[in-house]
C-alpha cells in the first residue's frame, strides 16, 4: 500500500485511538478502519486537495467526508483536542487541563458573497472575526461559544473592557482576577505575566 507524508504515525495512531468511541460512530461495524479514515482526511487538509481528489487507497471520498461530519456532532474533534493539548501541557510540566484561558480573536478578510461582514475597528480588516478560547500558552480549549459555564476567570484586552463585556460578570460568570464581573486588562495580564498566581 502506499504511504502519504501526512499519514498518521504509530505514535500519533495510540493517542487518537484512546478517544475514539469503541463503536462506529452511528452504533454499528465500522466498514473502513479508521486510521485509514483519518489519513485520508489529513490528507485533504495538508495536501490542499479537493474531497473527489483522494487517491485509491484510502476510502471513497463520500465516505470520509460523511466521517468528518458525525466525528463533528458527536464531539470526536473536541476529544482529540483535547488528549493532544493535555499532552502537550503535561510534557512541559503543567496541569494537563488548563486553570484559566483567554479569548482570542482573528481577522479575516472576506468577499461579499461572504456572508455577514464588518470591519474590525483595532486590525482595520474589513471581514469577519472569529472567537476562541485558548489556554496561557496559546494552545486551543474550544471555539467560544454565547455562554462559559465551565470557565470562572477571562482574561480580556482593552477592547473587552466596555459595557457589552461587562454582561458576563451580571450572569454569574466573573471576568477578571478579582472575581468581581470586572475585566482582567491587558496591561495587568502582562504586569503579572502568565506564571502568575493561579494561571497554570
Amino acid at each position: 500500500m502506499t504511504t502519504y507524508d501526512s499519514d498518521l504515525t504509530d505514535a500519533a495512531w495510540a493517542t487518537l485511538q484512546v478517544v475514539w468511541p469503541a463503536r462506529s460512530l452511528r452504533g454499528n461495524r465500522p466498514r473502513w478502519p479508521r486510521r485509514l479514515v483519518i489519513d485520508a482526511i489529513l490528507e485533504v487538509l495538508r495536501g490542499a486537495i479537493a474531497w473527489r481528489a483522494l487517491p485509491k487507497e484510502v476510502p471513497p471520498w463520500r465516505a470520509v467526508l460523511s466521517h468528518v461530519r458525525l466525528m463533528r456532532l458527536s464531539d470526536v474533534w473536541e476529544r482529540i483536542n483535547a488528549a493532544l493539548r493535555g499532552q502537550y501541557r503535561v510534557r512541559i510540566g503543567r496541569t494537563a487541563e488548563p486553570q484559566a484561558a483567554i479569548i482570542d480573536r482573528q481577522s479575516a478578510n472576506t468577499t461579499n458573497g461572504g456572508g455577514a461582514r464588518g470591519v474590525d475597528g483595532n486590525t482595520k480588516i474589513k471581514g469577519r472575526n472569529r472567537h476562541s478560547l485558548v489556554d496561557p500558552l496559546g494552545r486551543l480549549v474550544e471555539a467560544v461559544k454565547a455562554n462559559f459555564p465551565t470557565r470562572n476567570t477571562i482574561w480580556a484586552d482593552q477592547g473587552a473592557a466596555g459595557r457589552g463585556f461587562q454582561h458576563l460578570g451580571q450572569c454569574g460568570t466573573p471576568a477578571g482576577s478579582g472575581g468581581d464581573g470586572s475585566v482582567a486588562a491587558a496591561r495587568t495580564f502582562r504586569a503579572r505575566g502568565a506564571q502568575g498566581p493561579g494561571v497554570r
